[in-house]
């Protein structure tokens, strides 16, 4: 990935350390927008995985009821690529991830964008029931 990110030259992307990459985005209300790619091992398919996410929110900075959670998944199913999801620790991030064999620059630079887009498009939906 190294060498991908090395073509990225418009992109304002710089290592985190030596197996973590991180691009800004502006976003609508000059929100800064942080896109984080990483290489991982899935065993379940014997391959590297390339994972790009973003944190959106804590999911305590929103409502906890089924309503909210309904409408993060009608989110989901509104989005093609990059998807809203949950994890343990209460981060509410944006991710999408892609077998590493098939990753080439345009793949990389689309999934970077991608992931920052919809970051964007989940303030837009989701930023005004922020408590």
């Amino acid at each position: 990935m190294t060498a991908l990110f090395a073509q990225l030259g418009e992109k304002t992307c710089s290592t985190v350390d030596s197996e973590v990459w991180e691009c800004a985005y502006r976003g609508k209300g000059l929100r800064q927008i942080s896109v984080r790619a990483f290489v991982v091992r899935e065993d379940e398919i014997k391959a590297d995985v390339v994972i790009v996410m973003s944190i959106f929110a804590m999911m305590s900075d929103f409502p906890d009821t089924p309503d909210f959670l309904r409408r993060v998944l009608k989110f989901n199913t509104d989005t093609d690529f990059a998807k809203l999801s949950p994890l343990g620790d209460g981060r509410l991030t944006v991710s999408a991830m892609l077998p590493i064999r098939l990753l080439d620059k345009e793949q990389l630079v689309l999934m970077l964008d991608q992931v920052a887009a919809v970051n964007n498009g989940a303030f837009d939906v989701f930023g005004k029931d922020a408590k």
